[in-house]
């Protein structure tokens, strides 16, 4: 296996620890497409973006989360 290839899974289940689906559902849809696609730079790349996208999600669901436990009710003044 290509040692980028090897970095960007290791990132991508580091990342997942967080999924809100679960690392597990994470890991079984990640073992296809791994295996599916050749190790070619497109499909480096698109690892990497998706790689991205997993990030802000993982960070978009903790923040709305930690907002609904600490939002009072009333809305924000800006």
């Amino acid at each position: 296996m290509d040692p980028k290839v090897r970095q960007l899974y290791k990132k991508l289940i580091w990342v997942g620890r967080d999924y809100p689906s679960g690392i597990s559902a994470l890991r079984e849809k990640m073992k296809a497409v791994f295996q599916k696609s050749a190790a070619s730079e497109e499909s480096f790349a698109r690892g990497e973006f998706v790689y991205k996208e997993l990030e802000a999600l993982v960070y978009l669901h903790k923040y709305r989360s930690i907002r609904k436990r600490y939002d009072s009710g009333e809305p924000v003044k800006e």
